[in-house]
């Protein structure tokens, strides 16, 4: 699905800008997405959810994805999808030595 998506996207990133096209993708996301929410969207405005949803949405992942597609402009989506799978061995790396997880077999 990470295939389809990066492919999707390069598509998209030929005819708009990187911005746009994040906010174009994330918006039709959340609409398909919708519909299988038993609760709707009102459970973020309820006590201490805003602001931990707020930087979720803003910093974890609309940044990381509007980085993700300008790098996409200047590479192929096949060597992008390859790169993006060092993502969670750099994860575990990262956590095991700056805030000392334990590394298991598993």
């Amino acid at each position: 699905m990470f295939a389809i998506y990066t492919n999707c996207s390069k598509q998209l990133t030929e005819n708009e800008e990187t911005l746009p096209a994040v906010a174009m993708t994330f918006t039709l996301c959340a609409i398909m997405l919708l519909p299988f929410s038993q609760q709707g969207v009102t459970w973020i405005f309820e006590g201490q959810n805003l602001f931990p949803m707020l930087f979720m949405a803003l910093a974890a992942t609309s940044l990381a994805y509007i980085f993700y597609l300008a790098g996409l402009e200047k590479i192929s989506s096949s060597s992008a999808v390859t790169l993006s799978l060092a993502e969670p061995l750099t994860a575990c790396i990262l956590g095991v030595f700056l805030i000392g997880e334990y590394f298991s077999p598993t």
